[in-house]
């Protein structure tokens, strides 16, 4: 692409461009777009969860009602591929303002974003967003941030399962998921429940 063989900006500042990093600065851009096209939109109606997988990569996607939040945890079950004996798992998140920090998840962050907000914009609808990536140790190979974004996409295609309220969305995603680990992890499920809490007091 044309980012990624230099040929963008003042010539004289022009620079190759790693392959896997022309493709998230690509998909960044796009989700910005998107990202301001969405938070015009209504909320959506329900809690939704969403599934799906591709090569050993598993995403699981709650959409919450709410002004658009997007929090990702990444979870490296133990003997997959960056993880030993242990899994290994990285959080990160972002609210309407702009990001713009490096994700320590990397590229697979802004992959999984991108697909995520094509949906909302498809929809016409703005959310809140818990999305759980699950490596397991049958992905033994690096295949690139493309498989993020055709699981994530996967699971946004997939049969939507309505729930009545987040805490049977967080119920139905740790069925999706295997088991809860995710919970500890996710500062947004807990604000989340917090601002129910009171709501309802």
């Amino acid at each position: 692409n044309v980012l990624g063989a230099g040929l963008l900006g003042i010539e004289k500042n022009r620079r190759f461009v790693p392959t896997r990093w022309g493709i998230t600065a690509i998909d960044d851009s796009i989700s910005r777009r998107l990202k301001s096209e969405v938070m015009k939109y209504p909320p959506i109606s329900d809690v939704t969860v969403f599934s799906g997988a591709i090569h050993a990569n598993h995403i699981v996607c709650m959409l919450v009602p709410g002004d658009w939040k997007f929090e990702m945890i990444e979870i490296w079950e133990k003997n997959s591929m960056w993880a030993g004996d242990s899994d290994v798992i990285v959080v990160d998140s972002e609210t309407k303002k702009s990001k713009n920090d490096y994700s320590p998840i990397g590229g697979a962050y802004y992959s999984a974003r991108l697909a995520v907000l094509e949906y909302l914009s498809d929809i016409r609808r703005n959310a809140e967003v818990i999305l759980v990536r699950r490596a397991t140790k049958d992905y033994w190979a690096p295949l690139g941030t493309w498989v993020i974004r055709e699981a994530t996409s996967n699971a946004m295609n997939s049969q939507p399962v309505k729930c009545e309220d987040t805490k049977e969305g967080a119920d139905t995603v740790t069925k999706f998921c295997g088991g809860d680990t995710w919970l500890r992890y996710s500062r947004l499920y807990t604000e989340l429940r917090t601002q129910k809490s009171l709501f309802d007091f």
